[in-house]
């Protein structure tokens, strides 16, 4: 399966940031894995042992594409202490209470490990895009936040920020399209649009994608989103804020 540029793009600029935050590398754990592509990218990158967790996992013939990685259903199979970094990528969207899941997150980290959070922003984007997706909710910064109430005490916040605000323009004009639709009667139409044209930013859908990794225009449009990253990470350290499609968060464990 090609991969979107989107995903591609996620991935690269987590891997920057996760290299200017961890420490040690000596065991990554992605938690919400899927298709391992990004704990195969983390294998590869840190060359250490990884984790691949996620509750789809129901047997043991899935496809492992590093032998470095090993999955697991739960994060309660894990030993404590010993993460140099933990992944929520798109996760917390899904979950409808978070607070065990990311007690078990601050468990698994050393001391200094870093915990690597996104999630998609923006309550007024919320569409029936998220609704296929099975999203229960688009986070702000202070919701996000608010979520690691009770966590805290044991973490230092490092980087809380928005980004892909390209993508924010193109799906606040897909959200106001639906709407328009959906006032005209057409809402199902809309909707059998979005999810069976995959691929498409219409949708951001990143299910499917037409194009090999290597083709002109994933790597074009790779590079644009990278950009965007960078540019929305760079003006949040001066404290000027842009909206995102997501939001991202990075949280240190405190000795």
């Amino acid at each position: 399966m090609n991969h979107h540029p989107w995903e591609l793009s996620k991935s690269e600029m987590a891997l920057s940031v996760l290299n200017s935050h961890a420490g040690s590398r000596k065991l990554f754990i992605d938690f919400g894995a899927g298709a391992m592509y990004f704990a195969a990218r983390m294998a590869e990158q840190w060359n250490c042992e990884v984790f691949a967790a996620d509750a789809a996992y129901e047997n043991n013939d899935i496809p492992i594409p590093d032998s470095r990685i090993k999955i697991v259903r739960s994060l309660d199979e894990l030993p404590s202490g010993r993460a140099s970094a933990v992944a929520l990528m798109d996760v917390m969207e899904h979950v409808e209470h978070n607070g065990d899941m990311l007690r078990n997150c601050v468990r698994l980290l050393e001391d200094g490990g870093c915990l690597y959070v996104t999630v998609p922003a923006f309550a007024h984007l919320f569409s029936q895009h998220d609704v296929f997706l099975k999203h229960l909710r688009r986070y702000d910064r202070k919701t996000l936040l608010k979520e690691f109430d009770a966590v805290s005490e044991q973490l230092e916040l490092k980087e809380c920020f928005y980004f892909y605000a390209s993508l924010y323009v193109l799906r606040l004009a897909a959200v106001i399209a639906e709407k328009c639709r959906s006032k005209a009667g057409n809402t199902a139409e809309h909707s059998d649009f979005c999810h069976k044209k995959t691929g498409c930013w219409a949708g951001f859908s990143q299910i499917a994608w037409a194009f090999p990794e290597r083709h002109w225009l994933t790597i074009m449009l790779k590079y644009v989103l990278n950009a965007d990253f960078m540019l929305c990470r760079f003006l949040a350290h001066l404290h000027l804020t842009m909206p995102g499609l997501s939001v991202c968060l990075v949280y240190r464990k405190l000795p």
